[in-house]
């Protein structure tokens, strides 16, 4: 996994050279000038040259830092530009199945906190580990050439605080960590859920039951970060307390074994300030556990094959008939789950077919299936007569409108939420659609008809409205497919009928209603019932 992160520095190693090289030079004009602070005073040779010279020595250290932490963080914002181009890139090739596996909120701690993490890897870790390697063994070098006994004490210092108390601290925090991110990702699947089911929460009374929940979830998270504060703060008090004692023995050291000469004064008293870029080591446990623990989140992101992987070669334009035959399926993460079991159904051009069963027997699993969110473990799915793996995605999902039980609500206008940005939809079509679901005497009583602004957090519509503003979006849309899932499942009766109706009299392709309501299925010409996985005609 380090490897893999060290890999994307591969075009700014450059850069990343510099970076250690403007640390390790300011380090060392720290270090010079502590010292010769000490030895002008105790050797009382104090002047205004000395001061110049340690002023442009400051100045020198002050835009050395600069340079590496400017660096440190150009590099780290450009990598995690690539990184999460990638990132981005992928979960499209890997959507929407991928957020319909219920491990959205792993998707919305990948975007989000992994990526800090990786920031912090890359701008505060590469570059400080390295400088602080190579300075041990320099300020090692330098002091064993003035005291011997003092170069083997301070060698000692530099690889216990570095290397040997973190080391011990890693095995302490592995645990931990891992526990965290389990818990912040439940927590972050939690929330999602909650604000997406907002509705259906409080149409069941399930609030209260659902904040009692999240409150546990909190509470473990705040437990496991107390856990982990209190190993840090051990391990701090370790590392000081290691600190004091090897700089009280260099002093030991200096006064027994080196009388008279005063740079090893000068060497014992600078001693506790060569630290600082070893104490970031200390640290190291922590900030790069995070890191890896991050990058295997995205790399395993990155490394995952497309559910729908198959090559890709025909287009398609227009869609008369859909067949499902002897189609086998189970959810990628639950394969012994058998959802599907030899399937089969036709549906042709001008049709209404209805698909019921209980909830979570699989009706909506059948549509995304000829969505290609997935693939069949068993049978075969064609649209006019061509093996569905063969067809184009792109192609496929632009002759089907999909339209879910939870509508999908931009932060936008509501003529940006019908049209979906598209610009090529004259204001007069948009009132047209309207008009087909009896929304536009309501959207034309809006402060700014159209432009009206509109969001989750900013609804100007009822359940039902937003279930007809869908409607509208998707005889907006051309297609020779419509999906409905449980579209009228949160709706009173009035708004039900206007949804029938309007489907009745205006749309002209094959529509699928998925629903567990009778009712909605008044105008099916055909209705399947799906139970224990086995797709049963009921009407026709």
């Amino acid at each position: 996994m380090l490897k893999r992160l060290l890999i994307q520095t591969h075009r700014l190693n450059n850069l990343l050279l510099a970076s250690i090289f403007c640390g390790a030079i300011s380090t060392l004009l720290q270090i010079f000038i502590i010292a010769a602070a000490f030895y002008l005073i105790i050797q009382h040779q104090f002047s205004w040259t000395y001061a110049l010279i340690l002023l442009f020595v400051a100045l020198a250290l002050g835009f050395s830092r600069f340079g590496e932490q400017y660096l440190g963080h150009f590099i780290a914002f450009h990598l995690l530009a690539d990184l999460r181009t990638q990132l981005y890139d992928h979960l499209l090739s890997l959507a929407p199945a991928k957020l319909d596996d219920k491990e959205s909120g792993k998707i919305l701690k990948l975007l989000v906190k992994d990526i800090e993490q990786i920031e912090v890897f890359y701008a505060h870790t590469i570059a400080p580990v390295v400088i602080a390697v190579l300075l041990s063994f320099l300020q090692s070098f330098l002091i064993f050439l003035f005291s011997p006994l003092m170069g083997t004490l301070a060698l000692l210092s530099y690889f216990w605080i570095g290397f040997v108390l973190p080391l011990f601290r890693k095995k302490k925090i592995e645990n931990t960590s891992s526990s965290l991110s389990k818990y912040e990702t439940e927590n972050d699947q939690l929330l999602s859920e909650t604000v997406n089911g907002k509705s259906l929460l409080q149409q069941f009374q399930k609030i209260e039951q659902r904040i009692s929940l999240l409150d546990k979830q909190r509470d473990l998270i705040g437990n496991t970060i107390k856990k982990r504060n209190f190993s840090d703060s051990a391990a701090a008090t370790a590392t000081q307390l290691s600190l004091l004692f090897f700089s009280i023995a260099m002093g030991y050291l200096a006064f027994n074994f080196s009388v008279g000469n005063t740079l090893c004064w000068v060497i014992a008293f600078t001693f506790p300030f060569s630290f600082g870029r070893v104490l970031a080591l200390a640290n190291l446990p922590s900030s790069l556990g995070n890191a890896l623990l991050s990058a295997k989140n995205i790399f395993k992101i990155l490394d995952e094959k497309a559910v729908s992987n198959l090559s890709e070669n025909q287009e398609i334009f227009l869609i008369k008939q859909s067949r499902f035959v002897d189609v086998d399926f189970s959810y990628p993460l639950r394969p012994n789950k058998t959802v599907l079991k030899d399937a089969s159904l036709i549906g042709k051009k001008s049709e209404v077919i209805g698909i019921i069963g209980e909830s979570g027997e699989g009706k909506s699993t059948l549509m995304k299936l000829l969505m290609k969110w997935y693939q069949p473990k068993k049978g075969l799915i064609e649209v006019d007569n061509h093996d569905l793996r063969k067809i184009k995605k792109s192609g496929l999902r632009k002759q089907i409108n999909y339209v879910a039980q939870n509508p999908l609500i931009l932060s936008g206008t509501i003529r940006e939420n019908i049209t979906l940005k598209n610009n090529n939809f004259a204001d007069s079509k948009i009132w047209e659609s309207l008009k087909k679901v009896q929304l536009d005497k309501t959207v034309k009583k809006m402060p700014k008809e159209l432009d009206t602004k509109i969001s989750r957090l900013e609804q100007r519509f009822s359940s039902g409205e937003l279930q007809r503003l869908e409607i509208a979006r998707a005889l907006l849309y051309p297609s020779s497919i419509l999906i409905l899932d449980e579209p009228t499942s949160n709706l009173d009766t009035l708004n039900e009928a206007i949804i029938i109706n309007s489907l009745q009299n205006y749309y002209r392709g094959l529509i699928f209603i998925v629903t567990h309501r009778p009712s909605s299925l008044s105008f099916t010409k055909r209705v399947y019932r799906l139970a224990g996985g086995e797709l049963v005609e009921i009407k026709q």
